[in-house]
């Protein structure tokens, strides 16, 4: 299960690396969800990667931890072990976007339509890093 996993993702991003319009099709972006109903965008993001170095770092990582997991899983769930991975793997891929929905959802539609959203959310972070930054600089005096 854990190959076959590593597989899509990997032909998925390695797809998505030279067609910008996949690219964009399965990002996650709380616009489309919203109003197109593009539901499939919870899921479909965690097949995307931005370089083949994300790509090769994430597959070791999970690819790694994964054994251990499945593991801990196979002395808990004993047969089921791959099922509740399964879920796991899942749940965290929506779970991981749900705040990102809620507070994106809220945001004017200009800025929605002007910047795709891999780099609104860097945006999002980038002024976010600031104000905190503002309010808790160090001061070296």
């Amino acid at each position: 299960m854990i190959i076959i996993l590593i597989a899509l993702t990997s032909i998925v991003s390695f797809l998505a690396f030279s067609r910008n319009d996949l690219f964009d099709k399965l990002q996650f972006n709380a616009w489309y969800i919203k109003h197109y109903k593009e539901w499939y965008r919870f899921f479909s993001y965690a097949l995307l990667h931005a370089d083949w170095a994300h790509l090769i770092i994430n597959m070791f990582v999970l690819w790694s931890f994964s054994s251990i997991v499945l593991s801990h899983f196979t002395i808990i769930y004993h047969g089921a072990a791959g099922l509740h991975f399964l879920l796991l793997y899942v749940g965290g891929t929506i779970f991981s976007t749900l705040y990102d929905f809620w507070k994106i959802r809220k945001i004017y539609i200009t800025m929605q339509l002007a910047l795709p959203e891999l780099y609104r959310q860097w945006c999002l972070q980038a002024l976010y890093f600031i104000q905190t930054e503002k309010y808790f600089s160090i001061s070296y005096q």
